[in-house]
């Protein structure tokens, strides 16, 4: 089950879609290796 899926089940959270903007949320993934996170900036 997608993790999305689990929190809008378990505390009633939707993380599908920004509150904002209404967009779809995509995941990014946390890293703290500090020659990927240069590359990415």
């Amino acid at each position: 089950m997608r993790w999305a899926k689990l929190l809008k089940r378990v505390f009633e959270i939707g993380m599908q879609h920004c509150p904002n903007c209404g967009d779809e949320l995509k995941i990014i993934p946390a890293t703290l290796a500090a020659p990927v996170i240069e590359r990415m900036l």
